[in-house]
């Protein structure tokens, strides 16, 4: 079993997305994708439609983040805790669009 987290949209999916205007109806998309049993997919939709100043949104900052408290955490001997850590960075990565 792969500890690998696959992501939400694919590369070829968050270009799709992102290529239409607004009016292409967003929130129908991510309804139809939530209808449709794609919940991760609708999750990583509406945190990417969130404004950049609103404080729900995942950034890939955030997850940066808790990869280098994770790194600390494994520096420091405390594996379980730095394991968990970086395992969430990877989870939360997962609803981002690549770099």
């Amino acid at each position: 079993m792969s500890d690998e987290i696959e992501p939400a949209l694919t590369a070829d999916e968050w270009t799709a997305v992102r290529g239409h205007p607004l009016e292409w109806g967003l929130s129908e998309l991510i309804g139809e994708m939530a209808a449709d049993g794609e919940y991760a997919k609708a999750a990583a939709l509406a945190n990417d439609a969130l404004q950049s100043t609103d404080p729900r949104q995942i950034t890939q900052g955030d997850v940066d983040n808790l990869r280098e408290i994770g790194k600390h955490f494994m520096l420091q001997e405390n594996y379980g805790v730095g394991q968990y850590v970086r395992r969430l960075a990877d989870r939360l990565a997962a609803f981002l669009p690549p770099n």
